[in-house]
């Protein structure tokens, strides 16, 4: 795989936290209904933060081609199931599109995402060295595949 593909891989990553971005977060609550008016996009705001956390975490401990296309993979499938929840949410607000200044019932998720947004870049960049790895090269193509 070359860089250009990771390149796609990273844009795909960063397009998936935009959309999760742009969904909410609730009015203070913990997901619980009546928490708030975007109590349930904030439950999958939380599910993308920890599954990310959790992916970062794997692609900083793999020092194989197989421990990034695995955790490539575990990821993939996790997003499998939140792409269209967040694709759901998206179009249930799309009054928050522009999270430039997010609601205060937002700030907190919007805040860890920047964070590990800040993170992907460097955990792309080790992944990198594995991009001609044929496990590898599978695995971005089927996350490629979830993500369209």
């Amino acid at each position: 795989m070359k860089i250009r593909g990771w390149m796609t891989l990273l844009s795909l990553a960063v397009f998936v936290m935009g959309i999760t971005a742009c969904g909410g977060g609730d009015g203070g609550g913990d997901g619980v209904v009546g928490g708030g008016k975007y109590s349930d996009i904030k439950s999958i705001m939380n599910k993308f933060n920890e599954n990310t956390e959790r992916w970062i975490e794997a692609m900083e401990k793999a020092d194989t081609a197989k421990k990034v296309a695995a955790a490539l993979t575990d990821y993939a499938n996790i997003m499998k199931g939140l792409n269209a929840e967040m694709t759901e949410m998206e179009e249930k607000y799309p009054e928050l599109t522009d999270m430039s200044d997010p609601p205060e019932e937002l700030k907190e998720e919007a805040a860890k995402m920047e964070g590990l947004w800040m993170k992907l870049g460097s955990v792309m960049m080790k992944a990198a060295e594995f991009a001609d790895d044929p496990e590898v090269q599978k695995a971005q193509a089927e996350f490629e595949e979830i993500m369209k």
